[in-house]
């Protein structure tokens, strides 16, 4: 009985998560993916910020975000990065090992349904539960326990109706998705809402561009 039990949520889980990855543009679309570039407004007390996003999948990352009077640049590649922060120093400044692990995961773009979907015993993630239900901005989502390889735990929400990510819960905080559209046949969601110690700051898409041409230079130490 358990046996039977087992398979049936195995055999439930690979359901939805395909449906998932059909969500985000299909499994074709997403493995053509090699890179996105975005630019976005990020509002927060009472600001709006430009910053623009550079994400080669898996690869690097490049961010550029203009404040009034300064600029905050990070940059990762190839398992290595550096940083400007005029508000810590005026000098470029390595990424630590975290760092630069934070950015490794910010690169790999896609979601862990995905990759657990996708590349199975080779994914990031170890594992996936189905925990039970919950109501995101009126919206019945499954609710979703991942542990990956790395010992990370997270609570993935993902909409029963539209099999898009909602939300996603940690130990850092929390993010929301909203107002998903495709771009260049991948679903984005336009708005994302992070919370987390510091508060609250949304971010807007006003452009989003993949697999474009990338000079890889960029992603070299200033």
């Amino acid at each position: 009985m358990f046996f039977f039990q087992f398979l049936t949520t195995l055999f439930f889980g690979q359901n939805i998560y395909k449906e998932h990855v059909k969500a985000m543009g299909g499994e074709e679309a997403l493995k053509g993916l090699r890179n996105v570039v975005l630019d976005q407004v990020l509002y927060s007390n009472n600001y709006e910020i430009p910053q623009k996003t550079i994400i080669i999948i898996n690869k690097g990352f490049f961010q550029e975000t203009t404040f009034p009077g300064n600029k905050m640049i990070v940059s990762m590649y190839d398992n290595k990065g550096w940083q400007i922060n005029p508000y810590v120093s005026n000098k470029t400044i390595p990424l630590t090992s975290q760092e630069v692990q934070n950015y490794i995961v910010a690169s790999r773009f896609l979601s862990p349904l995905y990759d657990f979907y996708v590349n199975k015993k080779d994914s990031y993630v170890q594992e996936i539960k189905i925990v039970g239900e919950k109501e995101i901005d009126n919206d019945i989502c499954y609710q979703l326990l991942v542990n990956y390889k790395s010992g990370f735990i997270e609570t993935i929400y993902m909409s029963k109706k539209t099999f898009l990510i909602r939300k996603i819960e940690n130990k850092l905080g929390s993010t929301f998705f909203y107002n998903f559209k495709k771009n260049g046949g991948i679903t984005m969601a336009q708005n994302t809402e992070i919370t987390n110690h510091m508060g609250t700051i949304v971010s807007e898409i006003l452009t989003a561009k993949i697999n474009q041409k990338i000079d890889v230079k960029i992603f070299n130490k200033q």
